[in-house]
């Protein structure tokens, strides 16, 4: 009979986490990871993130898994959650977070307190985002399913951008999932519906792969106002306005990512037994 695991819920704007420290070396299988996301038997989150021990000089390894259970390499207002955690635990101005995308800087702002996390680079390269084929990643033709083209691109994971003249009356329960398992995406893809309100301000909403729909997506604002500063629609930075709130979203000069918003501790507990079990 296994000890009854402590586990964090924190959300950033109502994307939500159960957070499981497993630095011990224990391990999380996507079985159990599904089990714990349950809203209904689990304990019921977007994601599951699960702490681990860094390599070299970084300061805590992050491992992703979707609500069904499936992993995902990139999670931003996840990262950006555990970041706060951190930089408390260790009473740093700044960390290194690693991921199975990449290396991350994480810090706290001094003006408003926002977690804020330099995602990288995003990829255009059709293999590396990945597509099933070597065509245009901006006018991605997703087929009759679909309203409009995407601009597909990744940001650690892959992410499809369709932009509409209006999001009202969009039915993305209906159309998420087709699109996020359209054969032109070998590894699936998330999918965001996004309305560019002027140069500094775009709306959009979210089918997360794995997960479906949630109230933000860090990596999808990423991906929109990447796509969009790509297809001169809008400024370097970016206020993104999702169903949970704002994050704010800035391009550099050199193309790294940067994303900032708040972030909330929900309750932290232990597991129960059944689930607790499941953790090896």
């Amino acid at each position: 009979m296994a000890v009854m695991k402590k586990f964090f819920k924190m959300h950033g704007l109502g994307n939500d986490f159960v957070i499981l420290d497993c630095r011990d070396g224990s391990n999380v299988s996507s079985v159990a990871a599904k089990e714990i996301a349950n809203r209904r038997t689990g304990v019921g989150c977007d994601q599951l993130i699960i702490l681990k021990k860094p390599h070299d000089n970084n300061d805590i390894f992050l491992e992703f898994r979707n609500n069904d259970g499936s992993h995902s390499s990139a999670c931003g207002n996840g990262t950006r959650c555990v970041a706060g955690m951190i930089l408390e635990e260790k009473s740093q101005e700044e960390i290194k977070i690693e991921t199975e995308a990449g290396i991350l800087n994480a810090w706290k702002s001094k003006t408003n307190g926002f977690v804020s996390v330099d995602m990288g680079r995003p990829k255009f390269i059709w293999n590396e985002i990945p597509l099933a084929n070597n065509i245009d990643h901006k006018e991605v033709d997703l087929g009759k399913d679909s309203p409009v083209n995407a601009f597909c691109l990744s940001m650690g994971n892959p992410h499809a951008v369709l932009f509409l003249e209006d999001l009202d009356g969009l039915d993305i329960a209906i159309l998420g999932p087709k699109l996020e398992n359209h054969p032109i995406f070998p590894e699936k893809a998330n999918i965001s519906f996004a309305k560019i309100n002027s140069k500094s301000q775009i709306k959009m909403r979210t089918w997360e792969r794995g997960a479906g729909i949630t109230m933000a997506c860090g990596t999808g604002a990423c991906a929109v106002v990447v796509a969009a500063n790509e297809l001169l629609k809008t400024d370097k930075k970016c206020e993104v306005i999702l169903d949970g709130g704002k994050l704010n979203i800035c391009l550099s000069n050199e193309g790294n990512v940067f994303l900032e918003g708040p972030t909330e501790k929900s309750f932290n507990g232990f597991l129960g037994q059944r689930l607790s079990d499941l953790i090896t």
